[in-house]
């Protein structure tokens, strides 16, 4: 397949990892947030709330 399209084995896992990470940051932040919010619930908060803010 890549020696159809011209590019390099390399250049496609390349890209394939990148956008892993860049998917993995993006739920770290979610998960931080929802983490925060969970905090200033001080812990009282369920999954329903946590969703609505």
């Amino acid at each position: 397949m890549c020696r159809l399209l011209g590019v390099t084995r390399s250049l496609v896992y390349y890209h394939l990892n990148k956008e892993k990470d860049v998917k993995l940051d993006e739920d770290e932040k979610l998960i931080e947030e929802i983490k925060e919010i969970f905090r200033r619930s001080r812990n009282n908060y369920g999954t329903r709330k946590i969703k609505k803010n």
